[in-house]
């Protein structure tokens, strides 16, 4: 049996705060102001990973 290949994420918000916050919904957590930059910066870089891996596989 083969996995289907995951869908691609959908897009990222424009402003860090609303990133943080989409990320703290699908995490059902808080999330406290003093990490809302890098959990944005680091949602930035998974999505680029993604597309990057999603291209690969794509070819």
């Amino acid at each position: 049996m083969t996995a289907s290949p995951p869908s691609d994420p959908p897009a990222l918000p424009e402003s860090d705060e609303a990133v943080a916050a989409a990320v703290a919904e699908t995490l059902a957590m808080e999330m406290p102001a003093g990490c809302v930059p890098g959990v944005a910066m680091n949602a930035r870089l998974l999505a680029g990973h993604w597309a990057v891996l999603r291209e690969a596989r794509n070819g």
